[in-house]
């Protein structure tokens, strides 16, 4: 009995390690993984496949749970490059998939034949060995079909409405199982356990695939969104860099007759001093070109110092945005972009231009 134990532990063992590496082949591997971790979250899972006292059934669900999304949370963070918070999604995820499909095993009549009371074949190791391969080939279309369903490598900038959600999940399945196994230990086998369980487990899973559905059409949109405002911005910084090319050539044309406007005011040094200054401000302003170190950024500065101009409004820029890379690109240039249209809208409204 107790090599039939350690065969069925072996057995779950290898195949649920299995399911995790195969559900999450498609997330991006570390350069430098953590091997200890990764041994680590191992030793821990190991317990979840010996078989539990009578009186444990209730009070060990939740930790059964713990300890399934500790482990898989353990490896993705030794082997895989994703954020911390896509980490305990992802691990929460998957226990909530596995917890959700192996409640279909506590209902009446697959309960007997998960625990081998029921005997489809005479040898005990035979009959321990297909009743496993019946359980993780039930398994395992269901979670290929969540994998596809939900697409894991697509998932980005989990927040906390995708935490809040999975946790409810995972309570509600939770509460499922302790039910079956209250049903097992009083000898409940109505049929309406076979019902609840089922309506709980497509619910679980529709709402995993529709709140995937639902974030993934939103990051769409604001990609698309992004993708818009780049090229307008990069179309202004292109219009921008022609109009000072334009400006640059014009005062290259003109340059001669700048030069004997100068020499002819040599008698009025103050006019002279004035007209030198006039030049080079509009020189400076006509060769400018703004540079961050975020191109998306130059090019909004661009428009935004031409739009400046145009209503006179004085602009002096000292920014530096080669280390700055915990803010994305469209929130930077939101930032930006509003703070400044404030400005000039703000500068505008004086009467006084030189004092704008």
């Amino acid at each position: 009995m107790q090599e039939l134990t350690v065969l069925s532990v072996i057995i779950r063992f290898i195949l649920e390690s299995a399911f995790v590496f195969l559900f999450f082949r498609c997330l991006p591997d570390r350069e430098r993984p953590f091997p200890y971790l990764a041994y680590l979250a191992f030793v821990i899972v190991i317990p979840l496949f010996f078989p539990m006292g009578e009186n444990f059934f209730i009070r060990g669900t939740f930790s059964r749970f713990f300890i399934r999304t500790l482990s898989v949370f353990l490896y993705l963070l030794a082997a895989k490059k994703r954020k911390l918070i896509d980490i305990i999604y992802f691990s929460m995820l998957f226990s909530l998939c596995m917890t959700a499909c192996h409640n279909i095993f506590l209902m009446p009549g697959l309960s007997e034949l998960r625990n081998g009371s029921h005997l489809l074949l005479k040898d005990p190791i035979a009959n321990m060995v297909l009743i496993r391969a019946v359980e993780y080939l039930i398994v395992g279309p269901i979670l290929y079909i969540v994998w596809l369903l939900i697409k894991p490598a697509e998932i980005k900038d989990i927040g906390p409405a995708r935490l809040f959600i999975c946790v409810g999940l995972s309570i509600i399945e939770i509460y499922v199982k302790d039910t079956l196994f209250m049903n097992i230990n009083y000898g409940s086998r109505g049929s309406e356990s076979v019902l609840f369980t089922l309506i709980i487990l497509l619910s679980t899973f529709a709402v995993l695939v529709l709140m995937e559905y639902y974030f993934s059409e939103q990051q769409a949109e604001s990609r698309a969104e992004a993708a818009r405002l780049e090229m307008e911005y990069q179309y202004e910084a292109v219009k921008a860099q022609m109009r000072s090319d334009e400006r640059i050539r014009s005062i290259n044309h003109d340059m001669k007759n700048h030069l004997a406007a100068i020499m002819a005011l040599s008698s009025d040094p103050k006019r002279q001093i004035a007209y030198i200054e006039d030049l080079t401000g509009y020189i400076e302003e006509s060769t400018y070109r703004p540079e961050t170190g975020n191109e998306l950024l130059d090019g909004l500065l661009a428009q935004k110092l031409q739009r400046a101009a145009d209503m006179s409004v004085k602009m002096n820029l000292c920014i530096d945005m080669r280390d700055v890379d915990f803010i994305e690109d469209m929130d930077l240039c939101m930032i930006f972009s509003n703070a400044i249209d404030n400005g000039i809208e703000a500068a505008s409204k004086v009467e006084d231009k030189e004092r704008r």
